[in-house]
Formats: structure tokens, C-alpha cells, sequence
């Protein structure tokens, strides 16, 4: 869905006529990619909102993903604002403003300082590093 809407908008918002109809609210609704990623961060922007899911349980895992989704909804998002005003997924902006301050308070993660990590060992460092000195790869 995410990967859908990100291509279907990067390819149709340089067209005068798709951002027209967005101003004007006249959307396809049925298999739209970036409709349904607004909608979906709508519909759980109002349960954070209200209480009914708990804000930093779900921001552990997707805040991340609320900001992604927004920033690649917010041109199509203003463009339809034009006329409709600010409640269009004003739910999603709800969540969107909330992932941003939750990140801010946790700029190097929530794991527990207390809790020792887990020991991984990056096995392919070496070769990597031989290969990012190698320049591009030829083809």
C-alpha cells in the first residue's frame, strides 16, 4: 500500500488535471492506493485520539511509519484542503504530529538502558567494506 501510493502519487501530482481534481473532491475511491493509506492512519488516528488505543504502544512500532505515510500523502493532502478545510484525515494529522513529538522524545529508541543488548556479530562487514571501496559495481 505504502510503496503503491508513494509511485501512484509521485506520477500523477505533476498533472494539472489529477491535482484539479483533488481540489475539487472528485477522487477515484475504488483501488487507490494513497486514498487507502490515509484512510487506514485516519481510522487508527482516532482510536490514539480518543483512548481507545494507547499512544506509546502503538508509536513503539509505528511512528516511524505514520511519519513516512504523511510525508508522502501531504502534497495530495493540501492540494484537497484547498476547499474541504483542515478535518480532511485530521485524525491522520493527529497521528502524524504525535509519531513526530514521541520520536523527539526518543531520538536513539525506548529500548531499556537497564537491559543488556543482544550481541550480533556483522559477519559481511569486512567484505562490504571491500566493496564500497571498489567504487560501483560494473554491469
Amino acid at each position: 500500500m505504502v510503496d503503491g501510493a508513494r509511485a501512484e502519487l509521485a506520477k500523477k501530482l505533476p498533472d494539472p488535471a489529477f491535482r484539479r481534481s483533488l481540489e475539487e473532491g472528485n477522487v477515484e475511491r475504488a483501488n487507490n492506493p494513497w486514498l487507502t493509506l490515509g484512510n487506514s492512519y485516519e481510522w487508527v488516528g482516532s482510536l490514539v485520539r480518543t483512548g481507545l488505543v494507547e499512544e506509546d504502544s502503538y508509536m513503539d512500532i509505528y511512528a516511524d511509519r505514520v511519519v513516512g505515510a504523511w510525508e508522502i500523502m501531504q502534497d495530495a493532502l493540501a492540494i484537497i484542503r484547498r476547499r474541504a478545510g483542515p478535518s480532511v484525515l485530521e485524525n491522520f494529522e493527529y497521528l502524524y504530529v504525535r509519531a513526530k513529538a514521541y520520536s523527539a522524545r526518543n531520538p536513539n529508541g525506548v529500548y531499556p538502558s537497564h537491559t543488556p543488548r543482544a550481541e550480533l556479530r556483522d559477519r559481511w562487514a569486512e567484505a562490504d567494506a571491500k566493496l564500497s571501496t571498489m567504487g560501483p559495481a560494473s554491469g
